[in-house]
């Protein structure tokens, strides 16, 4: 008998220590999940948990939230030694392709990205203009960046009404921002650096994207 449990320790040793020699590993090092869904990620180890964006992405115990569009890395821990899995959360609604949001760029910057027919150029008017493009979708009218001081303070687009509604536009914005109140006749979100705003007009609903929300208060069209 006690030969027996003796052999048994022993077993439970070595078992033990080939476990703790093994390197750390996770089952992916790279993985896409869309937006609100959930994957398990699975260590060789007992691990603690962690993410370098808690706006992109969360974890617990090696389950990762989806949580808006973006990157993260989720890094597993175990006794001082480190693997991490970079996560991509990918957009789930396609309404419409995010117009530049490169704020603080010329406008000789944003012409060179923005692959859209080019309208109407103001650039060489005065320091604050704007430049107005066409788009090959039907939901949308236009795509207007304005500039200030020659740099861009305000990406907008202006959806057609009978293509598109406010709630489609509210539902896609989520994937990117919260939502946080309605104010001066406009629905507001933010996150990640970005503020959004859906006013409606007349014949569009316009969207207005900027990196303060005092750009877009400000703005008089």
């Amino acid at each position: 008998m006690k030969k027996t449990l003796y052999l048994l320790c022993i077993m439970f040793a070595v078992l033990s220590c080939t476990n703790d020699e093994e390197p750390l590993r996770l089952c992916k090092s790279e993985i896409s999940i869309p937006y609100c869904e959930i994957f398990d990620l699975k260590a060789n180890k007992d691990c603690i948990w962690s993410t370098d964006n808690s706006w992109v992405a969360s974890v617990y115990d090696g389950r990762v939230y989806s949580l808006h569009l973006g990157t993260a890395n989720i890094t597993a821990e175990h006794d001082g030694e480190k693997v991490s899995c970079k996560v991509t959360v990918t957009p789930v609604s396609n309404l419409y392709q995010d117009p530049i949001l490169d704020f603080g760029k010329t406008a000789t910057e944003i012409k060179t990205k923005e692959t859209n027919k080019l309208i109407e150029d103001h650039s060489s008017e005065t320091p604050d203009f704007y430049i107005e493009y066409g788009s090959t979708d039907k939901k949308i009218a236009r795509i207007l960046y304005i500039f200030k001081n020659e740099k861009l303070i305000i990406s907008r687009i202006d959806f057609y009404k009978t293509y598109v509604g406010s709630q489609e536009i509210f539902d896609h914005l989520l994937e990117r921002c919260e939502f946080i109140y309605i104010y001066n006749d406009g629905e507001w979100f933010a996150g990640g650096g970005l503020y959004a705003c859906i006013r409606n007009s007349s014949l569009y609903f316009k969207l207005y994207y900027s990196n303060t929300q005092e750009n877009i208060l400000i703005l008089n069209y």
